[in-house]
């Protein structure tokens, strides 16, 4: 404790003195009292704003160009190019079958012409072999034919019952056929052939050769090296037609040989 003097009667005032500990405690605490702390604050926050506000010292700083974003990846076509090449596929597939229907129907003329020139050509050209005559060996691959007799007119071949009518008139032509080789052949009616007088090619009417030979099955039978066979071969021609003359092969693939309705 200390004393002061009182300028009274000079007689000594006692005061209270504060520990050295207690002042600084109280320091202290008047340093962290809400006022000083909300002054701080405010000095703080008007020194920041000032600090933004003031423009910056020292050279710029340069960041280099802005870097451009990464591009973004490219969607793939690949559902467009299959749909493509399936609708390019079907394209090719159309055009193809209508240009072979095209050929087919539109070329059918030229066909037509084409055939018709090659049976003239045919026709001529059997026209300038040596035409054999009725009764006359001929010989063509593996075979020997003689053409004994032919029978025009005939309308029915076979019974009522069973049987075959002509459309026009039958030419019955009787024949015998040899094996000349040393290896067995069949023989088929449907390999020989007649021509009217126009040049036009008649087929044989292998139906009605079934009812000719039913006793003897002359045809589409081997006939083996030596023997010797006599069949009827049917031509159905038209009515007021004639055969001028008869082809004859031992297969279908030989060059045959012809020969002349007449003795």
């Amino acid at each position: 404790m200390s004393h002061r003097t009182n300028t009274a009667n000079g007689a000594p005032i006692p005061t209270r003195t504060c520990p050295a500990s207690l002042r600084g405690a109280r320091r202290v605490a008047i340093s962290f009292s809400p006022e000083r702390r909300a002054r701080s604050y405010g000095r703080d926050l008007i020194g920041r704003e000032a600090a933004m506000t003031q423009p910056p010292t020292g050279p710029p700083v340069y960041y280099g160009p802005p870097v451009p974003p990464p591009p973004q990846p490219k969607k793939r076509k690949t559902g467009r190019i299959v749909l493509f090449s399936i609708l390019g596929a079907m394209v090719l597939l159309c055009g193809g079958i209508v240009t072979v229907i095209a050929s087919s129907f539109g070329g059918s003329s030229g066909d037509t012409g084409s055939s018709s020139a090659q049976n003239q050509a045919q026709t001529q050209q059997n026209a300038k072999k040596p035409t054999a005559k009725l009764g006359t060996p001929v010989r063509d691959g593996n075979f020997e034919f003689v053409v004994q007799k032919v029978k025009c007119g005939v309308p029915h071949i076979g019974s009522a019952d069973f049987g075959k009518s002509a459309q026009g008139q039958f030419c019955l032509v009787t024949m015998t056929v040899q094996n000349i080789k040393s290896e067995p052949q069949t023989f088929d009616s449907s390999n020989q052939y007649a021509y009217d007088k126009q040049g036009s090619k008649l087929d044989a009417d292998s139906d009605a050769d079934m009812y000719l030979n039913q006793v003897d099955s002359t045809f589409l039978n081997d006939i083996n090296p030596g023997n010797k066979v006599t069949g009827t071969i049917a031509f159905d021609i038209p009515q007021k037609s004639s055969i001028s003359t008869f082809e004859l092969h031992d297969s279908a693939f030989s060059g045959g040989v012809a020969v002349s309705n007449r003795r």
